[in-house]
């Protein structure tokens, strides 16, 4: 008798065993690229000021909004006008829902005096003002302005200025008549 002759593959199977492998290596490719499950932030600024939360420095948005994140520790800050607040880093876990609190800081305003006039005192809300040119941060709201120095006519002034305001203030005196 004679043996058995070998099976025969055909050429198309052969070739398919390639095809097959570079197949399983692009699904692998998308499922290790794929990101994990997301975790989710909803963040409030306190006070409550309309504005938009960020998430990275990116933003993302509202207060109260579900902000879906990757897992891991991501800095949240705030955008709105005039308030400022420090970012806060957060860590989130997958499929875990953090709510966060950011406290907000108004804004300081800028008043710039241009003295003009050599020699002046500059008092603000009744305090002196030890370096009357330049810039100086103050609260947002109402304040009182006054330069004098002898011989000259005083000035004065009531400022209201608003959160990150910058205000230019040119101080420039005229001499009291002499009679």
């Amino acid at each position: 008798p004679r043996p058995a002759a070998p099976a025969r593959v055909p050429a198309r199977r052969r070739r398919s065993w390639p095809v097959t492998l570079a197949a399983i290596g692009v699904i692998a490719a998308a499922v290790l690229a794929r990101p994990g499950p997301a975790g989710i932030v909803i963040a409030y600024p306190s006070p409550g000021v309309d504005g938009e939360i960020t998430v990275d420095g990116v933003r993302a948005g509202a207060p109260g909004m579900r902000l879906p994140v990757s897992p891991g520790a991501h800095r949240l800050g705030f955008e709105a006008e005039g308030w400022t607040t420090t970012g806060r880093i957060v860590t989130v876990g997958a499929h875990e829902q953090r709510v966060v609190t950011l406290v907000l800081t108004p804004l300081p305003a800028t008043l710039v005096f241009d003295v003009q006039t050599p020699g002046v005192l500059v008092r603000l809300d009744n305090q002196p003002v030890p370096m009357p040119s330049g810039e100086h941060r103050v609260a947002a709201g109402r304040h009182h302005l006054t330069a004098t120095r002898p011989g000259y006519l005083p000035y004065v002034a009531d400022l209201a200025v608003v959160r990150g305001e910058r205000l230019r203030i040119p101080i420039a005196l005229s001499p009291a008549v002499q009679e």
